[in-house]
């Protein structure tokens, strides 16, 4: 196999692999971030909690959100 044949096969499975990173990187923001977040009255009512306390728990939570902008 010519030398380029060969080249344009590995970027074109490093295309697919860097693809599939990046849609499992945005797949797993959506489940950590989007998800608890729809999901906010459900688990302040079930904790009894009211909005502050729940913002406060949150925040103490969110090693991620600190770190990132």
């Amino acid at each position: 196999m010519p030398p380029t044949k060969l080249l344009q096969k590995s970027a074109s499975s490093l295309r697919w692999v860097i693809l599939l990173a990046a849609s499992l990187l945005m797949l797993s923001n959506y489940f950590v971030y989007d998800i608890p977040a729809s999901l906010k009255d459900l688990i302040r009512q079930n904790m009894g909690l009211d909005k502050s306390e729940f913002e406060v728990r949150r925040k103490k939570k969110g090693v991620g959100r600190n770190i990132s902008p």
